[in-house]
């Protein structure tokens, strides 16, 4: 039973990688980062430089790409709803 849970929680990180996404922005269907990028692009702003060492031991030392604090984002335009009076 505790094999399908860890199961489980592997398969929902590696579709949330693939989305660019956390948890929260999934359930509320928000798409703020840009997805155009490669899958093996997130694992390397998730996970670091040398992220295909840390699949396999996550005790390895990895620079991160960036600040950990900046990402590519989408520009939402919004266009005010004009009112007239008649």
């Amino acid at each position: 039973m505790l094999n399908l849970y860890i199961l489980f929680l592997i398969i929902q990180q590696i579709i949330l990688i693939k989305n660019s996404q956390t948890w929260y922005e999934y359930i509320k269907n928000i798409h703020i980062y840009k997805i155009g990028k490669s899958f093996q692009s997130n694992l390397q702003l998730v996970f670091g430089k040398r992220w295909y060492l840390i699949l396999f031991n996550p005790l390895i030392s990895s620079q991160p790409y960036g600040d950990g604090m900046s990402y590519d984002i989408n520009i939402m335009e919004t266009n005010p709803i004009s009112t007239k009076r008649i």
